[in-house]
């Protein structure tokens, strides 16, 4: 991973910490997305540049119809090409589909599905170019359907589907959705 620049999505939650530790533990630089966890995202930024990489913190709204426009541009210019994708930012609103509320519905699958689809279109082109890269979605094994968690599992589910279509269609290694159990989020 010496000199390579990861993207990895949901970096403030605890999959993601690991995931950009891990990865900058190998010689990665890491652009660590966030919404919500600013602070948590400028900490774990602060140890991975105590491992001697650079890191820097990237917000966006996965739910809003578009990456904002310094997103990727901001991150080139700071640590280069991103050569890999870890897309781990995910939501879930628990309610059985009876009562789930459409908007409910509406967040999650943006989140969950069209942000990565969005992060993978800003990411491919470059990556195809270049004639490398990776990319790793991270599924869930709600995929399969999970009581209480129809628009997670929805997009869980979605993001399978999308992820095999994108390995069918483009040079470059795609890993299709690990599937980890629930974990604890800080």
């Amino acid at each position: 991973m010496q000199g390579a620049v990861a993207l990895v999505t949901g970096a403030s939650g605890g999959i993601g910490r690991a995931v950009a530790l891990d990865l900058a533990q190998a010689g990665a630089d890491i652009a660590l997305h966030y919404y919500k966890g600013g602070a948590r995202a400028g900490k774990l930024a602060s140890e991975i540049r105590a491992l001697g990489r650079k890191a820097v913190r990237a917000a966006a709204d996965l739910a809003a119809p578009a990456l904002p426009d310094d997103f990727l541009t901001g991150i080139e210019q700071k640590l280069g090409p991103v050569t890999h994708l870890v897309y781990i930012a995910g939501i879930a609103h628990q309610d059985m589909a009876v009562y789930l509320a459409m908007d409910y519905w509406d967040e999650v699958l943006a989140v969950n599905l069209r942000g990565a689809v969005m992060i993978c279109q800003a990411v491919l082109e470059p990556m195809i170019k270049a004639r490398q890269g990776s990319i790793v979605l991270v599924g869930s094994e709600a995929s399969h359907g999970s009581p209480g968690l129809a628009a997670y599992a929805a997009s869980k589910a979605g993001l399978v589907g999308f992820a095999r279509s994108l390995a069918a269609g483009w040079p470059i290694p795609l890993y299709l959705p690990c599937e980890p159990d629930w974990v604890a989020d800080p």
